[in-house]
């Protein structure tokens, strides 16, 4: 079985599996369970950093008095995206930013984010950059800061086709994206591993994750 979990919470199901010796293979989000085979998926810690890297060096370019940070993330049951916006709101406010981090009301809904960017739009004249957990946070973000008198750095967390184009545009100064169809296809090689050549296999496969700018986006 390949479980792609959105959470860590799934040990009742994992048991029914061990009770009827089926094997599983978690994808997504990483499962502490003995009876899991492996674990494929992103580093969500290395991938936050990049991104918190990326808003490092781009705010020192600009040397801006602003020092309010937004980080938009999704609903707080989504533990990786909890990851995401920890990591870059300590590299920044270690560094003396006033880091603000909001949370939507539900998932993946770029309207779920309604509340959240009017009092985002609020701050407007101390808003330096903006770090988007997921992809309709971004371009929720993108469209808001269009009514600014000035571009606030814009990144983001994986990428759609809307995200591409506004990436092209310039609005999205770049985006941490995932591999989402490597995680698969290593989901399915190592469960044929498991049961073909009864193979043991390492706890942890990572995918790592990739910054996309102008600079690359060419070749994706």
């Amino acid at each position: 079985m390949i479980i792609g979990a959105v959470s860590h919470k799934t040990a009742d199901v994992i048991e029914q599996f061990k009770k009827n010796k089926i094997p599983v293979v978690a994808i997504n989000v990483p499962i502490k369970n003995k009876w899991i085979s492996t674990n494929i998926a992103t580093n969500n810690n290395k991938a936050a950093e990049i991104a918190g890297r990326f808003l490092l060096s781009r705010l020192k370019k600009i040397n801006s008095n602003r020092k309010r940070v937004v980080i938009l993330c999704g609903d707080k049951v989504q533990e990786d995206a909890l990851i995401r916006a920890a990591v870059p709101h300590d590299m920044l406010s270690n560094v003396g930013y006033d880091v603000h981090d909001y949370f939507a009301k539900g998932w993946s809904s770029r309207f779920s984010l309604t509340d959240i960017l009017a009092e985002y739009s609020s701050h407007k004249k101390d808003i330096v950059a903006v770090f988007s957990c997921y992809a309709g946070a971004s371009i929720a973000s993108i469209d808001t800061a269009k009514a600014f008198d000035w571009k606030p750095i814009q990144v983001g967390f994986d990428m759609d086709e809307n995200m591409r184009m506004m990436i092209e545009a310039g609005f999205l100064d770049a985006t941490v994206i995932q591999n989402p169809q490597q995680i698969g296809i290593v989901g399915i090689e190592s469960m044929f591993k498991i049961l073909k050549e009864d193979i043991l296999l390492p706890k942890f496969i990572e995918i790592p994750a990739q910054l996309v700018t102008i600079d690359n986006i060419k070749n994706l």
